[in-house]
């Protein structure tokens, strides 16, 4: 009876040991759940603020595409008028001579 009882003994301190080391297992992975969802949280706002300056700089390049159209269409429209000034000079002073 004795020998039962220490066998039931050492039997139950092993199961006492597999549970702790269960419980703590379990424990290290509900911790590293919850770091993971705290990086996903955290990534995921990273991410949208990086679409939000992505649309940003996306409107800003077609801004300054819309601005470099306008720009070199008034370049020719200037380039043209000083090429009908030049020859109006030319003209006169054709004329002067």
């Amino acid at each position: 009876m004795e020998y039962e009882n220490e066998r039931l003994e050492k039997t139950n301190e092993e199961f006492q040991r597999q549970q702790d080391g269960l419980r703590l297992e379990i424990r290290n992975k509900v911790d590293s759940t919850k770091y993971n969802e705290q990086l996903y949280s955290e990534n995921r706002k990273q991410i949208i603020a990086l679409e939000a300056d992505l649309n940003d700089l996306r409107r800003v390049n077609e801004k300054i595409k819309n601005e470099i159209a306008v720009n070199q269409k008034n370049e020719q429209v200037e380039h043209t008028k000083n090429l009908e000034a030049q020859s109006r000079i030319n003209k006169l002073e054709a004329l002067i001579k």
